[in-house]
C-alpha cells in the first residue's frame, strides 16, 4: 500500500487495509471522515451532506448536483480542516451499481484534491486532503 500519509491525493486501496490506512493517517494527525454512501447517485448525495464539511451547504430537492458538491466541499475543507483524509468504504457499492455515477463522483474527488493543491501552491492555504476509496478503479 502506498504511504497514505504523504501529500495529496486520490488513493484506491484493498478493503483489508482499510483499518491500517485509518490507524496510520490518525497517528499522522490527520482528521479522518468513513463515508458510506450506498448504492445509488442519490444515497451519495444524501450521505455526503451528513458526513462531509460544506460551504455553503447543499440544499434543494432538484436532484444531485456535482458541480455543487465539488463547491461546497472545497469550501468546507478549505474552511475548517487542516488535514482532511476521507476513506470512502464501500465505493465499490456504487460502482457496481451506476459506473457513470462513481466515475463522476471519484473526478469530483479528484477536481477539491486539486484545487487545494493549487490553494497551497499559491500559499492562500496550508489545508491538505486525501480520499482513499476502498476498490479498484477499472
Amino acid at each position: 500500500m502506498a504511504d497514505v500519509t504523504d501529500g495529496d491525493a486520490i488513493f484506491f486501496i484493498e478493503e483489508k487495509d482499510s483499518g491500517d490506512a485509518q490507524r496510520r493517517l490518525v497517528d499522522a494527525g490527520w482528521r479522518v471522515l468513513l463515508f458510506q454512501a450506498g448504492c445509488s447517485e442519490r444515497s451519495f448525495f444524501e450521505a455526503a451532506k451528513k458526513a462531509f464539511p460544506m460551504d455553503p451547504p447543499l440544499v434543494g430537492a432538484r436532484g444531485p448536483n456535482w458541480d455543487a458538491l465539488a463547491d461546497s466541499l472545497f469550501g468546507g475543507v478549505v474552511l475548517t480542516e487542516s488535514s482532511l483524509a476521507i476513506i470512502w468504504t464501500d465505493g465499490r457499492e456504487l460502482q457496481g451499481a451506476n459506473r457513470r455515477a462513481f466515475e463522476v463522483a471519484v473526478g469530483v474527488f479528484e477536481q477539491v484534491v486539486e484545487n487545494i493543491l493549487n490553494e497551497a501552491r499559491c500559499g492562500r492555504s496550508q489545508t491538505r486532503m486525501r480520499v482513499l476509496i476502498v476498490g479498484r478503479r477499472a
